[in-house]
C-alpha cells in the first residue's frame, strides 16, 4: 500500500508542479484516504491545482472518513463537485464571494453542509447532505434555473428554504415524510405533481 501510494504521491506531485499552462481546465481527485501522510499529500494536490485557477474542480472522498478539504474556491471555478467531505461552517458565503462565475454545483454525501448563497448559481444538486447543527437548509441562488434535493430523513427537520428569482426549469426532490420539507421559492409556496417534481 505505502509503495502504491507513493508512485501515485510522486506522479501526481511531479505533473502538478510541472504544469506551466496559466490554467487548468479540469481537476478532479477520488481518493481513499488512509492516513495521515494521504491527507497531507491530498491537501498539497488541491491547493496546488487550486493556484491554477481550474474552470472545473472535482473532490471524492471515497472511504467513510472525516476529511475536510483545504480552500476550494477560485474566481475562475464554473463548475464544483464534492463527495464525501466535511464543509466548513462558512461554506456558503465563501461560495458566495469567492466563485463568482460559479454556475453548476454538485454536493454528494458531503457534512455540515447548512446553505448556499450565490448570484451566479444556474444547476444545483445536493444528495444525502447533512448537518450537525442546521435544522433548516438554506438555499439563496437568484438565477438557478435547476434543482435536485435528495435529503435523508433525520437531518433538516424543519425543512428547505428556496429563495430564487427565477422559474425552474428542472426541478425533483426525494424528502423525507416524518421531516416534510417546507420549501419556499420567491416566498411563494412551491406546488408538486404527483411525481414529486416541484411546480413553479
Amino acid at each position: 500500500m505505502r509503495t502504491m501510494w507513493g508512485k501515485m504521491e510522486n506522479f501526481t506531485t511531479n505533473l502538478l508542479m510541472r504544469h506551466r499552462a496559466p490554467r487548468l481546465d479540469a481537476f478532479r481527485l477520488h481518493t481513499g484516504l488512509t492516513s495521515v501522510i494521504c491527507r497531507r499529500d491530498v491537501d498539497r494536490w488541491i491547493r496546488c491545482a487550486i493556484e491554477y485557477c481550474p474552470v472545473e474542480l472535482e473532490i471524492t472522498v471515497l472511504l467513510s472518513v472525516s476529511y475536510q478539504p483545504p480552500k476550494l474556491f477560485s474566481c475562475h471555478l464554473k463548475r464544483l463537485v464534492l463527495s464525501g467531505v466535511y464543509l466548513e461552517h462558512n461554506f456558503g458565503e465563501q461560495l458566495r464571494s469567492e466563485c463568482r462565475v460559479l454556475e453548476d454545483l454538485v454536493l454528494w454525501e458531503c457534512r455540515d453542509f447548512s446553505g448556499l448563497h450565490s448570484d451566479t448559481l444556474k444547476k444545483l444538486v445536493v444528495h444525502s447532505c447533512s448537518s450537525r447543527v442546521a435544522d433548516k437548509l438554506v438555499i439563496r441562488a437568484p438565477p438557478l434555473a435547476s434543482l435536485c434535493l435528495e435529503l435523508p430523513f433525520y437531518t433538516y427537520k424543519n425543512g428547505v428554504l428556496l429563495d430564487t428569482e427565477k422559474f425552474l426549469v428542472e426541478a425533483s426532490d426525494q424528502l423525507s415524510r416524518r421531516g416534510e420539507a417546507i420549501l419556499l421559492a420567491s416566498g411563494q409556496p412551491i406546488q408538486r405533481d404527483e411525481l414529486g417534481v416541484e411546480k413553479f
